[in-house]
């Protein structure tokens, strides 16, 4: 389980949800795992089955905005166990309609099985293109959800890679929010200067892109504040994020 500070931290949910189909009017960041595992595609699989396993994944993406978690997990599960069936399990489909099982998993608490499922498809990434790096989106989705079963040493590692893997591809986004991963693993590691740089890093991009000194940063640095023992700037930063929630 979370403490206090982790579920409030909105900067640790899943980066992203892997595309499949939806209206127009449903805008909401999305990016694709295609490229390297398209490598693994399996081009003499029957269209038809190929075609009805995007459709069921766009499905379950559907179920899960329209709140029905559960019929998506069933529907999530039963596409991966079909792609499997068919010799798709290494394919570009089956890596983006297992990205999308592993997020609607997490957002309803069935840690263990988004995480096994995770792992499949970094490993598929791995093998696709052994010398990519850590897939920025896959890869920091996996990290949080480490994060968030306690795993905070492999967190770390994962943000780790992220973040290097992000600035090398330029995505500022991506590597911000890996450093704030960075960091907060950092502090409750007791890793302060680890945590401090990370920190330091992630508020230059920040500013870089213009964004505001957000109440997730805060957190972050009462936290490391707390870590050293300086509870003044510990409180001064947990009662700013209280101002800023409406408590003063």
């Amino acid at each position: 389980t979370r403490d206090s500070s982790d579920a409030a931290t909105r900067d640790d949910v899943p980066l992203v949800v892997v595309r499949t189909c939806r209206r127009p009017s449903q805008r909401r960041h999305t990016t694709s795992v295609s490229g390297a595992g398209s490598r693994l595609e399996h081009r003499h699989a029957p269209a038809v089955a190929r075609q009805r396993a995007r459709v069921e994944a766009a499905r379950a993406d559907y179920l899960r905005s329209a709140g029905r978690a559960r019929e998506a997990i069933e529907l999530g599960r039963r596409t991966k166990e079909g792609l499997d069936a068919l010799g798709l399990g290494a394919s570009t489909l089956a890596i983006m309609a297992n990205s999308n099982l592993v997020t609607i998993l997490s957002e309803s608490g069935e840690r263990a099985e988004a995480l096994a499922i995770s792992r499949e498809v970094l490993e598929l990434l791995r093998q696709a293109d052994p010398t990519a790096g850590a897939h920025p989106v896959v890869g920091f989705n996996h990290a949080s959800e480490l994060h968030s079963a306690g795993a905070t040493d492999s967190a770390r590692l994962w943000y780790r890679a992220v973040a290097s893997s992000a600035r090398g591809k330029a995505l500022v986004e991506v590597e911000r929010r890996a450093l704030m991963g960075v960091a907060r693993t950092s502090a409750r590691l007791g890793d302060l200067a680890t945590a401090r740089r990370a920190f330091d890093r992630m508020l230059i991009l920040a500013h870089r892109q213009d964004r505001p000194i957000e109440r997730e940063s805060l957190l972050v640095d009462a936290a490391i504040a707390l870590e050293a023992r300086d509870t003044l700037r510990a409180v001064a930063g947990l009662q700013r994020v209280l101002r800023a929630d409406g408590f003063y």
